[in-house]
């Protein structure tokens, strides 16, 4: 899978995109939730991937591909 560096946010920038701590953000990719992504050590989110979290109820992921 190729992704594109632009689509990558760090878990601050996530969180503060969701309107959510970053602890939130964490707590999301531990619960498997929100992928996670690691480039050079560090870890990333997709922007779709928050895309779909945010659109889901309650923050539960949609069964959307």
């Amino acid at each position: 899978m190729t992704v594109d560096i632009k689509d990558l946010l760090t878990l601050r920038d996530a969180a503060r995109l969701a309107r959510v701590s970053t602890v939130t953000i964490w707590r999301w990719t531990k619960a498997g939730k929100l992928p996670v992504i690691t480039v050079g050590g560090r870890p990333f989110v997709r922007r779709q991937d928050l895309a779909r979290l945010r659109r889901s109820p309650r923050g539960r992921p949609s069964k959307r591909p």
